[in-house]
């Protein structure tokens, strides 16, 4: 059996389950219902045997991985809540338990285990968050800049694309892997660029799922061709782990333990995702927009051709519609997973806090992204300016009749806005793009 195999503590606990149902009706039948005897036998069967075989195979699990260690805990509260659920709800038995004393059970049985579980599964959520970013800023291979969506074809794929990731999150975790084909098929009927993948992190296909898990990660791809600085693919893993995580915790809420144990898990649910919010906009989001601008802030004037285009620009609006897709992937996030547990309308919830943190930052990134863009094509209309406008233009010498038309200089300077504001024409929200426009023109008549 693999080392991850955890049949054999299922199959021990429908063992003691069904050994508990049958001692329930022979106690029944040898004691009053007044000695109490079914549940001090079924509290002593919890703390001699459960609590002791449980502790040894969650030790084991964490010598061999914290993943298997979570799973694990994750399988022992599945298998233990059925067994207590038998023991309440059972109308097979001749003494069923009281709900509340059956909580009891599930309360005592997991209070040693609990505080190190909470702690691990933040721990876990983090690292692999951070795991899947490092693992995108070291790839050596990028992808080919030159396959790129056009303008035209953007918000029809953030339309399909977002359609099918909300498909995907609002499945069960473990069936994620097969539905999430479902994103790829708008974009490999529609476009076809040629792409050498590099390395990255799986999305945890299953041994039958391999095929839909491809097609899922070669549509990622595809969609990861609208820029360099920033993943959808990446973000789509990070959202994917952090609801692992989630739904483990979900698993724990669903029992309503009691007290302080009530209050950690409920807190652990919440840090757990505004870890995602931290992790993808101050690790992922801000430094891509930072590349960005450091690269238009590099772009130097062609001496021999002062109006060409500015293709940074270009990658910056690129850049703007991806954080708009990843914005959007965790607001769906948020409205179909963590809301089930979360007031989304308490605005001093940390949670809802922390989202317009990340909201906040993604706003200051653009803005900032925006503004360095324009700075750059007002630089080079200066440029364009200082090396064509002569001196003669507007004084010209005596006996030179003037001219009135419009110089080579002016002509070439407009002629450079227009076609680097052409070229971005549906590059962006129609908002973003008047404001860019408009403060292009402020700006320039300065």
């Amino acid at each position: 059996a693999s080392i991850d195999d955890l049949t054999p503590y299922i199959n021990l606990m429908t063992l003691i389950k069904d050994s508990l149902k049958e001692q329930s009706n022979l106690i029944s039948k040898t004691f009053p219902r007044k000695m109490d005897v079914f549940h001090i036998f079924a509290d002593r069967v919890f703390e001699d045997v459960v609590t002791d075989y449980v502790s040894h195979i969650l030790e084991k699990a964490m010598q061999i991985n914290v993943k298997l260690y979570l799973k694990t805990m994750s399988v022992v509260l599945d298998s233990s809540r059925q067994v207590v659920v038998a023991l309440t709800t059972d109308d097979s038995l001749s003494e069923k338990m009281d709900a509340d004393r059956g909580m009891n059970l599930l309360f005592k049985l997991f209070l040693p285990f609990l505080d190190d579980y909470l702690h691990e599964e933040s721990r876990y959520a983090e690292k692999v968050a951070r795991a899947h970013i490092e693992e995108w800023n070291n790839r050596s291979a990028r992808i080919d800049t030159s396959a790129r969506l056009t303008n035209q074809s953007r918000e029809t794929f953030k339309r399909n694309y977002l359609n099918a990731f909300k498909k995907v999150i609002t499945l069960p975790v473990d069936l994620v892997s097969s539905a999430a084909t479902t994103i790829a098929i708008p974009f490999q009927r529609s476009f076809s660029f040629s792409y050498k993948p590099s390395a990255s992190i799986s999305i945890a296909p299953s041994s039958e799922n391999k095929e839909a898990t491809v097609e899922l990660k070669s549509a990622i791809q595809e969609l990861d061709m609208l820029q360099d600085h920033l993943s959808l693919e990446i973000s789509l893993q990070l959202i994917h782990s952090n609801k692992e995580s989630e739904k483990r915790m979900e698993n724990f809420i669903d029992i309503g333990f009691p007290g302080r144990m009530k209050i950690d898990i409920q807190k652990t649910y919440e840090q757990i995702f505004t870890q995602l919010l931290k992790t993808l906009g101050t690790s992922h989001i801000q430094p891509g927009f930072e590349s960005a601008m450091v690269q238009l802030s590099s772009f130097q004037p062609n001496h021999d051709n002062p109006s060409q285009d500015v293709p940074p620009l270009t990658e910056l609006f690129e850049l703007v519609h991806v954080a708009d897709v990843i914005q959007q992937m965790v607001q769906l996030y948020y409205d179909e997973e963590i809301t089930k547990h979360i007031d989304s309308l308490d605005f001093l919830h940390d949670v809802n806090k922390e989202k317009k943190v990340f909201e906040r930052l993604l706003d200051d990134c653009v803005a900032r992204g925006i503004d360095r863009g324009i700075q750059v094509l007002l630089s080079q209309v200066e440029f364009i300016l200082n090396h064509e406008q002569n001196k003669e233009d507007y004084n010209p010498p005596a006996g030179r009749f003037p001219e009135l038309r419009p110089t080579k200089a002016c002509l070439d300077s407009i002629e450079f806005l227009r076609q680097n504001t052409n070229m971005l024409a549906g590059a962006s929200e129609k908002g973003t793009m008047n404001l860019f426009f408009d403060e292009i023109c402020r700006r320039f008549f300065e």
